[in-house]
């Protein structure tokens, strides 16, 4: 006979954990905007959860997918490829004992922890919690394209948060597009693209709530004025309507559909109570596409002209293994591209093919594979929403690095190590 108290006891220890969890992200969604000592601050913290689950794991099993065995697999590889460079001082000039104790606290540490963590964590609550929150964010979103208002400048003091924030996030700057205190624009992208795969297969249960929270999404979204997270968007969409065309799931396909099409329709009529914002978003939309055509003299031509790394590893241990993390950007800082372009690599595969050579690449695709797999095998909705998730990120990698320290990164080892193998929902 099954016990119920011991049931509701494990549910309410699992939202705990799934609270502080969800609560650690936030702090590292504001760490990055912070000056401190970071080697210390974030091995405190993995430690910390890495301890919470020697203490409780006694009452749960680890067992791996095999998602989540080659992520390991490639986190091994990839620090097991730093390590290397380290000691020999093969390709990179950007490696060295700091980089490797980086590696450690950056990749392995967090792996280590969330890995055992995770499994005392009630997935879909944890899920709730990113999406009410993001959907708050939105409006915060709003409130700061209607009004200017940034009530949230005083969080940020780090160097190279300013830096970034003059640029990007200043409503005063003529390249203005919103980030909040998300550091960058097209890691705001990426979340607001996670936003939207979580609302697609775990909606709020109010109709209205649901449809405003993915009209604020959409606008928040268009702001930000990622290329990379529009496309994103686009493409989830379509991966999304095929896969659920394909297990003729018709219901599910019509049902947020129908929603997408409320919103829009909303969306539209209030533009066009407001001409000026209509007009504003339009501008916007067509400048950024516009900018395509012009991309030999901004940052999607200095994309382009990092290719031109490629032609500089001459060693065939370098192409086959890889020159450790840092190396790409090692040589991009010895090879300036674009208008003397240096300050990011700006393709994560590209990255990846250089720190960790074609083997590390194909470690990454079988990821991407077994991800694109599983997603059409699926049929529990708390999985659907992760790998959904995970294809945007992967989608929008092309365009910028996300295997970086950052809250992007952290919350994408969160939700690779939630899924589960099964098709059964998990509470």
């Amino acid at each position: 006979m099954i016990n119920k108290g011991k049931i509701t006891d494990l549910t309410l220890s699992q939202r705990i954990f799934s609270l502080l969890l969800f609560l650690v992200w936030v702090l590292f969604v504001l760490l990055m905007l912070r000056d401190f000592n970071k080697d210390i601050v974030y091995s405190t913290i993995w430690f910390g959860l890495l301890l919470i689950s020697i203490i409780f794991f006694r009452l749960y099993k680890i067992r791996i997918n095999k998602i989540q065995k080659i992520w390991l697999i490639f986190i091994g590889y990839s620090f097991f490829v730093t390590l290397t460079n380290s000691l020999f001082g093969t390709f990179n000039t950007m490696t060295g004992w700091y980089k490797t104790k980086e590696s450690l606290i950056v990749y392995v540490l967090p792996t280590v922890s969330l890995i055992m963590y995770s499994r005392l964590c009630n997935r879909k609550f944890f899920l709730k919690l990113i999406r009410n929150f993001l959907t708050v964010v939105c409006v915060l979103g709003i409130y700061e394209i209607i009004t200017k208002n940034q009530i949230y400048l005083n969080l940020i003091t780090s160097e190279d948060a300013i830096k970034t924030f003059q640029i990007f996030g200043s409503s005063f700057s003529g390249f203005y597009r919103l980030t909040l205190f998300f550091y960058h624009p097209i890691f705001y992208g990426v979340l607001l693209n996670i936003l939207i795969a979580i609302l697609i297969y775990m909606p709020f249960k109010n109709t209205l709530l649901q449809c405003s929270a993915l009209i604020i999404a959409i606008i928040n979204l268009i702001f930000t004025q990622s290329r990379s997270s529009w496309l994103a968007f686009v493409l989830i969409l379509i991966v999304f309507i095929f896969k659920e065309h394909k297990i003729n799931n018709k219901e599910t396909v019509i049902k947020f559909l129908f929603g997408l099409l409320i919103s829009l329709f909303i969306m539209v009529l209030i533009l066009n109570l407001f001409s000026n914002f209509k007009n504003t978003i339009l501008n916007l939309i067509q400048n950024r596409l516009l900018g395509f055509g012009d991309y030999q003299n901004n940052v999607g031509g200095a994309r382009i002209s990092n290719l031109s790394l490629l032609s500089y590893p001459t060693s065939i241990l370098a192409r086959i293994f890889g020159g450790g993390d840092n190396y790409a950007l090692s040589l991009l800082k010895a090879h300036p591209t674009l208008n003397g372009w240096e300050d990011a690599v700006d393709n994560q595969y590209l990255t990846f093919l250089l720190d960790y050579g074609v083997i590390g690449l194909i470690i990454f695709g079988i990821l991407i594979w077994l991800i694109i797999k599983q997603l059409y095998k699926s049929n529990d909705s708390i999985n659907n929403a992760i790998l959904l998730a995970l294809i945007s990120v992967i989608i929008s990698g092309a365009f910028y690095e996300f295997y970086v320290q950052s809250e992007v990164l952290y919350l994408t080892y969160i939700l690779i190590f939630m899924l589960k193998s099964g098709v059964k929902n998990d509470e």
